[in-house]
């Protein structure tokens, strides 16, 4: 989301459906993360709701690392794509020189 109001509201959105579906969110689990390249806004905290619409607190990450989808991201700086780039390219010279070193007929 572009703005801390809009990414609430979609907490509150996903808290309700599982409210109704009967689902516990494990807000101890929950890890949530802003890229700011640029540190315009700084939101410490998300608020879920749980059984009862009971508020759990939800600390916002704004630097680190965010392994997602089997890719890492650094969101500290302003270049997010970086990190799998570089993890890509460290594999493949590896992979190279494994290939060079074997003996092959």
């Amino acid at each position: 989301m572009a703005s801390q109001k809009g990414l609430q509201l979609k907490a509150d959105i996903f808290s309700a459906f599982s409210i109704v579906f009967g689902l516990d969110i494990a807000h101890t689990n929950l890890r949530t993360f802003l890229h700011l390249p640029d540190g315009t806004i700084q939101p410490d905290e998300l608020i879920i709701h749980t059984t009862q619409w009971t508020p759990q607190s939800i600390p916002v990450a704004t630097k680190g690392v965010l392994k997602a989808l089997c890719n890492k991201y650094d969101i500290s700086g302003g270049k997010l794509h970086d990190t799998p780039f570089e993890e890509f390219r460290l594999r493949a010279i590896r992979s190279y020189n494994i290939l060079e070193r074997a003996k092959g007929d």
